[in-house]
């Protein structure tokens, strides 16, 4: 491996400082980072009256920007032709590239790696992690290797092929997972099909014999150790069933509330956070006398006669996702609520005991296949990120 002369990112990067006085008539496309290195995107154009910001500055093809509250998560990246003339507000530092020695796309590439953009990133300072602020000094003190510039279009032109042909598989991993999708909706379709054709139709609040919520206490960031108290995230809840790792740890000074853990056929259903996280459903399978619900999360317990395997199969049916996804409120989509007396208003198909029984194993069969289908693509997936990973460190050995 050649070793690579340092040189201090200020050597080879200028400041600028294209600030404008806002104008409340002039319409200002602006741009923003993504995090973890991904580069530059547009944000979408906005009047200058809409927003308050006294002034923002304008960037240029090949400058190199990065936000100064969100370095430490890797909002870095050079700007592609297609933001010049963006605006940024003062949150982001911009730089031209002294293009004699050092390719701006080459500089794209390398903050690109992992490692670098952790290492400069995490000269951050401040008390609050998600405010934490790089300084323009302490950022133009990071050393790089610097290779010749006929070395560095070099590695941007392997790299550029490279990422081309990864582009390819993009579409065909969106179109793999939408098929999933479709066919996960078909299957449930086809089980509430099923059901309906010898069940009499009854709220869920007419087959259930207790419902409540748990306690969301300030627990530890970490699991629960065996034999201790937790408290379970609205993530232990899934389609595909029950997962008991997705819990928090109780602190040992807070008293545990034993009525409060679940046990085997506690039908659980996600009822605040994300839009799409709201209104999932999964049973219980065994008993988990140390987790206890958190607040997030409601638990139904049905009647003897009804089977909740069958009652999660029909929570999961076009017609009950539909209804819960018009009970949701909230003003974002990242805090939804359903309450928990609309829940209770669902009507749900009921047939005959074995019916249910037959229409839920059915069905869960047929999603362990799906399932096993989602779990080769998630490792295909892997793969190609750890491959697009090796590339890039290779192209910098």
């Amino acid at each position: 491996m050649t070793v690579w002369p340092q040189v201090k990112l200020g050597d080879v990067l200028r400041r600028v400082e294209r600030y404008e006085e806002r104008r409340e008539e002039v319409d200002y496309p602006f741009a923003g980072t993504y995090s973890f290195a991904r580069g530059l995107f547009d944000a979408g154009s906005r009047s200058g009256a809409s927003f308050k910001l006294p002034r923002v500055q304008r960037i240029h093809t090949d400058d190199f920007v990065y936000c100064k509250i969100m370095a430490w998560e890797g909002a870095f990246g050079t700007v592609p032709d297609a933001l010049d003339g963006h605006v940024l507000s003062g949150a982001f530092v911009a730089y031209e590239v002294d293009r004699d020695r050092l390719d701006p796309k080459y500089l794209d590439w390398y903050f690109r790696l992992p490692d670098v953009w952790r290492s400069v990133g995490s000269a951050s300072t401040g008390t609050n992690i998600r405010r934490q602020s790089l300084h323009p000094r302490i950022f133009e003190r990071h050393e790089m290797p610097l290779p010749p510039i006929v070395k560095q279009r070099r590695v941007v032109r392997g790299l550029n092929r490279f990422a081309q042909v990864m582009s390819r598989i993009e579409p065909l991993r969106d179109r793999a997972d939408a098929d999933l999708k479709a066919l996960r909706r078909v299957l449930y379709s086809e089980a509430e099909k099923v059901a309906c054709r010898t069940a009499e139709m009854v709220q869920l609040s007419q087959i259930v014999r207790s419902h409540d919520s748990g306690w969301s206490p300030q627990c530890e960031e970490y699991p629960a150790p065996p034999d201790s108290w937790g408290v379970l995230k609205t993530t232990c809840v899934q389609w595909d069933g029950f997962r008991s790792d997705a819990n928090k740890a109780l602190r040992p000074e807070l008293v545990p509330r034993p009525e409060l853990a679940v046990h085997a056929g506690d039908i659980l259903i996600t009822r605040a956070g994300p839009v799409n996280r709201v209104g999932v459903a999964c049973a219980v399978p065994a008993d988990y006398p140390l987790l206890m619900l958190s607040d997030k999360i409601v638990r139904l317990i049905v009647s003897p006669d009804v089977d909740p395997s069958f009652v999660v199969a029909m929570l999961g049916a076009p017609t009950a996702q539909e209804y819960l996804r018009q009970s949701k409120t909230g003003l974002a989509a990242s805090q939804v609520n359903i309450s928990r007396s609309r829940l209770l208003d669902l009507i749900v198909p009921l047939p005959p005991l074995d019916v249910q029984r037959r229409v839920a194993a059915s069905l869960l069969r047929a999603l362990s296949a799906l399932d096993t289908c989602a779990t080769r693509r998630e490792l295909s997936a892997r793969s190609t990120d750890a491959l697009r990973r090796s590339a890039l460190r290779l192209a910098f050995d």
